[in-house]
């Protein structure tokens, strides 16, 4: 017969590391739901009936394996513990200066503050995990300290600002109503892919108009005889990063 563990099953594996020694190190495993009992196995060593928590643990990683009470395999999971440095998610990169931080949600008892380690930056809530920052001078890298009844914790992330680009053409050009006008478009960034937009204007008797190039090439009509100011928007791509600017015309 084939037999396979019933999908009420929870299994739940924490490691919990110790500030004293460095062979004080725990991993609780624990398993809900489903029948009969739950046997758990660290390191390929003897089988303990769930729930059961590992002691004596040197640092470094370890492998979790649980079985159902039919001997059937249904979980395994690798466990660092002993580390004295808290996972605070992947280093970030932005086309803007804003970035949101990413640090584990607080437990009852523990308290954590980011720090500037590097860089210049500018925190919202630097007691919240997952805090606004703004940085100013980059790149920046940030320090969250988690402080637990019995340890503390440190890790880092990198934020790093993206260079978005800019038109380096200008974006102030004088033409004449009737007469044909051609603007080209440049970016500070190469490769740089354009689009423009231009909308209905009082006055001006073209149609709203758009573009997916980098040239603009008409001839505006001034119903007035006043200047009229008309604005055409650029949408900028590079480096990941797009932006809007304005051309007037």
């Amino acid at each position: 017969m084939i037999y396979d563990s019933t999908p009420e099953d929870d299994y739940n594996v924490r490691g919990i590391s110790s500030c004293v020694g460095t062979n004080n190190n725990k991993i609780q495993a624990s398993a809900t739901g489903g029948s009969g009992h739950h046997q758990a196995s660290l390191d390929g060593q003897s089988w303990y009936s769930l729930p059961y928590t590992f002691e004596n643990l040197a640092v470094g990683d370890h492998t979790v394996n649980l079985r159902d009470s039919i001997g059937c395999m249904v979980h395994a999971k690798t466990v660092s513990v002993g580390s004295m440095v808290v996972d605070v998610g992947e280093d970030q990169a932005s086309c803007t200066n804003t970035f949101t931080m990413n640090a584990p949600p607080l437990n009852p008892g523990e308290t954590g503050r980011w720090t500037v380690a590097s860089g210049t930056a500018n925190m919202s809530e630097p007691a919240s995990p997952t805090t606004a920052v703004t940085v100013t001078s980059g790149p920046a890298k940030l320090k969250w300290t988690l402080t637990t009844p019995d340890c503390t914790f440190e890790g880092e992330v990198a934020l790093t600002l993206i260079e978005p680009p800019r038109l380096s053409s200008g974006n102030l050009v004088d033409v004449c109503s009737g007469e044909s006008f051609t603007y080209t478009a440049q970016s500070t960034i190469s490769p740089t892919t354009f689009s423009w937009v231009r909308a209905d204007i009082a006055g001006i008797s073209n149609p709203a108009s758009n573009g997916s190039t980098n040239v603009i090439n008409e001839a505006l009509i001034n119903t007035t005889a006043e200047e009229i100011n008309v604005p055409y928007i650029f949408t900028l791509t590079a480096n990941g990063c797009t932006v809007s600017e304005t051309v007037h015309m």
